[in-house]
C-alpha cells in the first residue's frame, strides 16, 4: 500500500504492482473483445516509476496473468 497525503488528509492506495497485476488478471479472465484491462495495465506499467519487477512478476503469476503482455 502507498500512503498519499493532501494537506492534513491521507489515503491508502494499493501498490502500483498490485493494480497492474489485477488489470492483467481481469483481461485474462474476460471477454477477448474487451481489451480495457490490458490497456490499463500497460498504461500503469509505462507511467510507474521505480517498479519492483520481482514483486510485479510474482503478483502477475499469482493472478494467472502474463508479464509479456505488458510489452506492446
Amino acid at each position: 500500500m502507498t500512503e498519499c497525503h493532501a494537506k492534513d488528509d491521507a489515503i491508502l492506495l494499493p501498490a502500483i504492482e498490485d493494480m497492474i497485476a489485477d488489470r492483467l488478471a481481469q483481461y485474462s479472465a474476460g471477454n477477448a473483445f474487451d481489451t480495457s484491462g490490458l490497456e490499463q495495465a500497460r498504461a500503469l506499467f509505462r507511467l510507474a516509476d521505480g517498479l519492483d519487477i520481482a514483486y510485479l512478476s510474482k503478483r502477475i503469476r499469482d493472478e494467472g496473468g502474463d508479464l509479456g503482455l505488458l510489452e506492446p
